[in-house]
């Protein structure tokens, strides 16, 4: 029984050993990193995207159907100071 623990536990080993020594491990690592930072500036975009949306929705919901020219020009300069 202790003889094909150990056996696993090298097998095991020599597993990792092979996969990180093993030719383009350093290149794959290269693709994921730009990957990551690719990813990184893509939901940077979304955010800025949704958030425009966002101020466009709330300035919309200030206004109400029945005010007046007035109180809507006057709305209007107040969301954006």
């Amino acid at each position: 029984m202790r003889r094909t623990v150990r056996q696993l536990a090298d097998a095991i080993a020599g597993m990792r050993r092979q996969t990180f020594y093993a030719p383009g491990f350093s290149e794959l690592l290269a693709v994921f990193r730009e990957l990551n930072v690719l990813v990184a500036r893509i939901s940077i975009r979304q955010r800025a995207h949704i958030a425009r949306a966002l101020n466009v929705v709330l300035a919309a919901n200030r206004v109400n159907a029945r005010a007046w020219l007035a109180e809507v020009a006057g709305q209007h300069r107040e969301a954006g100071q």
